[in-house]
């Protein structure tokens, strides 16, 4: 397996290193071209991958075959030491956090803190505190999503073994890190330094949340105080140097977008509170979105569907309410098509294999063209409007994670793509589809020939939108190939990027040819 920088995430989540740079960093284990990532990123002036003594920071990653007595024998005074188990692999069977957390005090070691990793080490998106009385009650009832049956019984054991300190969990969790310190003569309580110091407080501990997909652009801690219910704040790290416009942008977005809304749609959008630096990462920080995520109670198994079409009508109520109040222009004009043809083409050359796929590229293209003047504001788009960027709190949505896009001018596009987006989404949620076949299903019973109350709920809820909005139906057809054309081309761009070849496997490719080989004219048919 080639070597990310998410494999190394855990380095957001040590103490010591202040500057964000460790002195002699010794790795241990890990996949090949690890240790040469990190040197570009100069996490340490020296960095070792065998045992030797005298680093300030020792890491085994879970391949690592060595015990608590030699790393601690690797690690300096106040040095830093952390350790990852995978209980699935021959020689840990048994070892448990707690274990491991006796192991490492009996060499001499401080442990600090543990770390739950879901759902494992590769594809990492959870780090969650173990030591924490609160993290795990939080997180059971905010992110964990129980759409399936394994997530609804995960749910159920964790929210009874998590009980007081999630020591229950202990027994059961396959995945986890520990860190320790070795102490020093003039020790002091550990912190994490990536936070800043503003919202940095001794005893604190904070859940890390990752895409777990691809390197990505940043990780986020939420920082719990140590007797914190819930986040105080909302801290986002640039992986990398070269993603720290990204994340710089978005502080600069969220105060441009709240300066032009209403009091009440400014409350739903976070607040900007300032950036900083962690070696070469950019920090920034935004106010907590309260509530629980739509991802936990879209298609929630046991409870009704009314449930989640609750979440339907919220989320397309915000965003008609926001689009409102961002409008600028309010015809599609002749730069807009072609731009739309531009995406088309892209798809075309990229993508496209089949000639009913090309005669739908066709079409969608003389759409767009014929379309010229019909009413369609313009507006800020979100680009990721998924249920996974919405909570709720009671009556109250807080719309998180504006970093996609250049800036507020560059996020100017067509009404009605988000909530197309939202909907596929949402109706896959609702319905608990899983799997290609059963993905492809949700579409066609959603778009092509609709059935269910899910889908005939997503019509309503589109037909709302684009009476309240302006928005002339006949540009239905049009985005429903435009916008899966475009994330087709960017699903397949992130491809390349994180593996060097687009993998056979795009979901929203398949959309497009869903499309072409099963919608006739009256696809097309959509009247003003």
């Amino acid at each position: 397996m080639t070597a990310t920088l998410r494999r190394a995430d855990w380095r957001f989540l040590l103490p010591g290193a202040t500057t964000g740079r460790y002195r002699h960093l010794v790795l241990l284990g890990g996949p090949p071209g690890l240790a040469e990532l990190l040197r570009a990123e100069e996490l340490a002036e020296r960095i070792d991958t065998t045992p030797i003594a005298g680093a300030d920071l020792v890491v085994a990653l879970a391949d690592a075959s060595i015990g608590a007595r030699e790393l601690a024998a690797c690690v300096s005074a106040g040095g830093v030491v952390y350790r990852e188990v995978d209980r699935r692999s021959l020689g840990h069977l048994t070892t448990s956090p707690a274990r491991l957390r006796r192991d490492l005090a009996a060499a001499g070691l401080q442990p600090l803190w543990s770390h739950w990793v879901i759902p494992g080490f590769s594809q990492a998106r959870r780090y969650l505190p173990l030591d924490h009385p609160e993290v795990l009650r939080w997180y059971f009832g905010t992110l964990h999503s129980a759409g399936s049956v394994p997530g609804a019984l995960a749910a159920a054991v964790g929210g009874v073994l998590s009980g007081g300190e999630a020591k229950g969990l202990y027994a059961v969790i396959p995945t986890f890190g520990v860190t320790a310190v070795a102490p020093a003569s003039a020790a002091t309580a550990p912190k994490l330094p990536v936070i800043p110091a503003r919202w940095r407080v001794a005893g604190s501990q904070a859940v890390m949340l990752t895409s777990g997909q691809d390197d990505g652009s940043r990780v986020v801690l939420l920082p719990f105080s140590a007797s914190g219910a819930a986040p105080g704040v909302v801290v986002k790290i640039s992986r990398t140097e070269r993603f720290n416009a990204h994340t710089e942008r978005e502080q600069a977005t969220l105060t441009t977008i709240r300066a032009g809304l209403d009091s009440d749609l400014r409350a739903s959008i976070p607040e900007p509170c300032g950036t900083t630096r962690f070696g070469r990462s950019l920090v920034t920080v935004e106010s907590y979105a309260p509530g629980a995520s739509m991802v936990r109670s879209t298609g929630r198994r046991g409870e009704p569907l009314e449930h989640s079409l609750e979440d339907l009508r919220a989320a397309a109520d915000w965003l008609a309410r926001f689009h409102q109040q961002t409008t600028s222009e309010r015809a599609w004009n002749a730069d807009s098509a072609d731009r739309a043809t531009a995406r088309l083409e892209a798809f075309r050359a990229r993508l496209a294999k089949s000639k009913p796929e090309h005669g739908l590229l066709d079409r969608a293209g003389a759409a767009a063209r014929e379309l010229v003047g019909a009413e369609l504001p313009t507006v800020l788009v979100h680009n990721d409007y998924g249920p996974w960027n919405i909570h709720r709190d009671g009556d109250r949505i807080t719309v998180i994670d504006w970093e996609l896009g250049p800036d507020t001018t560059g996020r100017r596009g067509p009404a009605l793509t988000d909530l197309i987006y939202f909907v596929a989404e949402w109706h896959l949620r609702a319905r608990r589809l899983r799997g290609r076949q059963a993905e492809l299903r949700g579409f066609r019973d959603l778009f092509l020939r609709p059935k269910g109350p899910a889908a005939s709920a997503a019509a309503e809820a589109l037909s709302d939108y684009m009476r309240r909005v302006g928005v002339d139906s006949r540009f239905l057809p049009l985005f429903l190939v435009t916008t899966w054309a475009d994330r087709a081309v960017d699903r397949a761009d992130r491809q390349v990027t994180a593996t060097g070849a687009a993998s056979g496997e795009n979901r929203y490719a398949d959309y497009v040819r869903l499309i072409a080989t099963e919608a006739g004219d009256h696809f097309w048919g959509g009247a003003r």
